[in-house]
Formats: structure tokens, C-alpha cells, sequence
């Protein structure tokens, strides 16, 4: 009994099928599944990034440094929460004596695994000569180029740049410009007027 009910719906479904049902009686024939070559193409996709943390590279991560962008702008940093703020150029001069607030060279780096941050490397004010600054940079500019992992050097006080052993592909940087990258950084944390709530706090108001 199993044999002919089998074969019942053998015959049904290899056979054509008779008038047009849309696939609703035979819904294995494959007249009713066969896409069309619209179908072949999947729409592609990219993942939106809604946070670009700035700080140094992680102590234990191969990094690069985009090739192009950089720009020297004023930043606020609370020590406390290690927080930066971005500060407009019409706003820096009347914060110049502020002591939370330096000029910083912000590089777009990303690492091996592809997280994005942004390097807000120190520059040093006048003539003096820092070494940690000036060897922050120097790694910077050859993570341009290498996978590298920054390194402290407590004796020399300096920075150094490690190369990774094995070749590495070359970074996927997101299909961003520079004023994106930092519009996503900084989209609650820039400082342009007197009345910020960073300022305010820094000068002990309520």
C-alpha cells in the first residue's frame, strides 16, 4: 500500500502540470521553483559605524595608520574619564591657558581585526623637544606603511613600533571621508561656546 501511494506522488509531482495553478496543487514542479536571473545578484550591504572611540593604540594590537587623513586641532581631554573633546578653532584661543586643552595630531587607525579608533597623538608646544611625542609620531608614520605594535620604552622614554612577523593583508578602512570619521567620533563632544557643559565644569559651576 505504501509502494502505490508512492508512486502516486512520484507520477504527480515529475509530471507537467496541467493548466495554470501557480504552484499551489504541484508545488514541487520545478516550472513553479525556477527563479529568474534577477534573482542572482544579493544585494549588497555594508555595516554602519556609529562609534569611533578615541584614545592610543591598544597596548597588544597590530595597527595601521590611514595614509591621508590627519589633521592638528584642538582637543579637551578630562583626566578622569580619559574623555576628548573636540575644540572648535574660533574656541581654542580663548582656551589656550586651559591645561586639559592641547593641540593634537588625530590620525585614523584601525587594527588587525578591523576596529577603527581614532589616535590623538600628543605635539609638543614651542621649541622644546619631547621624546615621547616626537616617537609617537615616527610610529604613526610607520604604521602608514607596516602593521605595527606600539611600545612604551620606560628607559629611553620612547615609543617603538614592532613589527608584526607574518605579511598581512592591507587594511580594510571603512568607506568613509575624514570629516564623517570625525563627525561620528566627536557628534556629541565638541566644544563651541563658553557656556559648555566641559567648561563649566572645569571652572567649578554648577
Amino acid at each position: 500500500m505504501m509502494s502505490n501511494v508512492t508512486g502516486v506522488l512520484v507520477n504527480d509531482l515529475s509530471s507537467p502540470a496541467k493548466g495554470h495553478d501557480g504552484g499551489f496543487k504541484r508545488p514541487f514542479n520545478p516550472e513553479f521553483l525556477r527563479l529568474a536571473d534577477e534573482y542572482d545578484d544579493e544585494p549588497r550591504t555594508q555595516s554602519l559605524i556609529l562609534d569611533i572611540p578615541v584614545h592610543k593604540p591598544p597596548a597588544t594590537a597590530f595597527i595601521r595608520t590611514h595614509p591621508e587623513y590627519q589633521a592638528k586641532v584642538g582637543i579637551l581631554e578630562l583626566s578622569e574619564t580619559r574623555e576628548h573633546f573636540l575644540v572648535t578653532r574660533a574656541m581654542y584661543g580663548q582656551l589656550i591657558k586651559e591645561k586639559a586643552v592641547s593641540k593634537r595630531l588625530l590620525v585614523p587607525s584601525i587594527t588587525l581585526q578591523g576596529y577603527l579608533f581614532l589616535w590623538p597623538l600628543k605635539t609638543t608646544r614651542g621649541n622644546r623637544r619631547n621624546r615621547w611625542n616626537a616617537s609617537a609620531k615616527a610610529a604613526a608614520e610607520k604604521a602608514k606603511e607596516n602593521w605595527v605594535r606600539i611600545e612604551t620604552d620606560q628607559e629611553l622614554k620612547v615609543y617603538t613600533a614592532k613589527k608584526a612577523v607574518d605579511e598581512h593583508s592591507e587594511p580594510l578602512w571603512p568607506e568613509m571621508t575624514f570629516q564623517e570619521i570625525l563627525s561620528v567620533a566627536f557628534r556629541d563632544k565638541i566644544i563651541r561656546i563658553p557656556n559648555h557643559k566641559v567648561l563649566r565644569y572645569l571652572r567649578g559651576e554648577r
